[in-house]
């Protein structure tokens, strides 16, 4: 495409309809929910990597309006709104940072508030199915979501590496 903000604007139309189909998937289908916000979650990084920070940011609130119009499950949308669709953009502050320490305070400290939130604002809809022996405490849970997060992160960076070497490219040479 010859014109820029046309190609921004269809490459942002085509990630989002995606990422309705994903978030529409993960509504009705049980046990692949974490798995189809991961892939809407990639969408939008994609969408920064091709217009910018700003835009991302707009597709973000753009895709969780729409989620919610769209998506019949209302309640399970939500973990896309607080967390997988705006988890790029923290990614992507974080990121520019020098420091990988720093990096890595912003993105776990993110993932913790988020979690924290969830836990003390909608326990029942985050957490209702789960069951904990009764001597474990709740917050035994932590370290390994956080497990889960670093692991999400490195799956991501690699997704992104891909996408940026595959498909930016062949964006950029046109």
């Amino acid at each position: 495409m010859r014109n820029p903000k046309v190609r921004k604007l269809a490459v942002s139309g085509i990630y989002l309809a995606l990422t309705e189909i994903f978030l529409i998937g993960a509504s009705i289908a049980p046990g692949v929910e974490m798995t189809l916000f991961a892939v809407a979650s990639a969408a939008a990084a994609f969408v920064i990597i091709e217009t910018g920070i700003r835009n991302g940011l707009v597709f973000f609130a753009a895709a969780s309006l729409l989620g919610f119009a769209v998506v019949p499950n209302k309640a399970a949308i939500l973990p896309y709104v607080m967390f997988f669709g705006i988890y790029p953009a923290v990614k992507y502050f974080a990121e520019k940072l020098k420091s990988s320490p720093a990096q890595l305070a912003v993105k776990f400290g993110f993932f913790v508030l988020v979690l924290l939130a969830a836990y003390f604002l909608m326990f029942d809809i985050f957490f209702g199915n789960l069951r904990l022996p009764e001597w474990m405490p709740v917050f035994a849970v932590i370290p390994a979501a956080l497990i889960l997060f670093a692991l999400l992160d490195t799956v991501l960076t690699v997704i992104i590496n891909i996408y940026f070497k595959r498909i930016h490219s062949r964006f950029k040479e046109n």
